[in-house]
Parts: C-alpha cells; sequence; structure tokens
C-alpha cells in the first residue's frame, strides 16, 4: 500500500523528545461513498473536528474484516471495501503511539444506524453525508486545539484529497 504522509508532533510545533518509546497501532479506515455519492464523516462536536469511519485492528484480524466492523459501528452501514487509499503512520509523542492508518474505498449497501462506543459519544459524535468537496472543506476548517484532533484531523484529510483523486480517475474511465 502506497505509504501518503508520516505526521508527528513536529508538523504541528510541538515539542519533540527523541528517546520517546512508542507502541504500535494499527487501525483500518474508509472513504465510504453513498449511492449519492456522499462520503460518511463523523463530526466530533466536543472539540469541534472531522474524522472518516475507522478503528483499532484487533489482534489477528483482518484488515478488511476489521473495517467492515467499524464502518458498521460508527456509521450502521454495511459497506464493501473496494481499492486502496494509502498508508498514513502518525508519531504520537503525547500518547507514546505509533499509528499505522491503512485506508480504503468502500460503497454502502445499506444504512442503519450508528453503534457509537461511550467515548465516541462524550466526544459528540455526529453522522453526517457529506459531497467530498463539503468534507474537505469542513476538515480544513477543523480545530485543532484538542492534542487528538490535529493527529486525526490532518491525517483524514490527507486520505480525504487522495480518495478525491482516486474518484476522478474512475470517472474518466
Amino acid at each position: 500500500m502506497k505509504l501518503l504522509r508520516e505526521i508527528s508532533d513536529k508538523d504541528f510545533k510541538l515539542k519533540h523528545n527523541k528517546d520517546t518509546k512508542f507502541g504500535v497501532r494499527k487501525a483500518a479506515r474508509a472513504v465510504i461513498l453513498d449511492k449519492e455519492g456522499k462520503v460518511a464523516v463523523l463530526h466530533a462536536t466536543k472539540h469541534n473536528y472531522h474524522k472518516i469511519a475507522g478503528g483499532g485492528i484487533e489482534e489477528g484480524e483482518n484488515i478488511k474484516i476489521a473495517l467492515a466492523r467499524e464502518i458498521y459501528e460508527e456509521t450502521g452501514a454495511k459497506a464493501k471495501v473496494g481499492d486502496e487509499v494509502g498508508v498514513i503512520i502518525e508519531y504520537k509523542e503525547q500518547h507514546k503511539r505509533i499509528q499505522i492508518s491503512y485506508c480504503y474505498m468502500a460503497k454502502v449497501t445499506s444504512h442503519g444506524k450508528p453503534h457509537f462506543t461511550k467515548s465516541e459519544k462524550d466526544e459528540g459524535f455526529v453522522l453526517e453525508w457529506l459531497t467530498i468537496d463539503e468534507a474537505i472543506k469542513k476538515f480544513k476548517k477543523d480545530d485543532h486545539s484538542h492534542y487528538g484532533a490535529k493527529f486525526m484531523s490532518t491525517r483524514d484529510l490527507t486520505f480525504l484529497l487522495e480518495a478525491k483523486k482516486l474518484i476522478k480517475l474512475q470517472k474518466a474511465r
């Protein structure tokens, strides 16, 4: 899978410690399109940032199976996982974690209601379906004062911009 970007505290002009010991977390993410071509976006209203659906891959779990599970949990939709978008590696010093996110395109096969976790409810998650251009605009306006939001919004904006290129290529065929 194509490496799209590496993100670290230095990108946000935060103090960098070269001696930080990191744990590793792998995650699967998706740019999900419905039949109208709208993209699933999660708005975390508590800290006013956005993210695309996805989350951690459990030990021994297949990436695409993990992604289908995360899509269902966060959007309530069942979706067919398709083409690769790319991978992004985040070095989060405050969390002492390297996160490797694998992103794919996905198409909704049926809609449902999100099944948010307690922490997602606490963050005020709201599912929105937007055109890709509307989603990109929202991500560009996100509030980056929250540490985690800096990374999530930057990562997922990169995925959306890459997905937009893939969508244009598919339409040109």
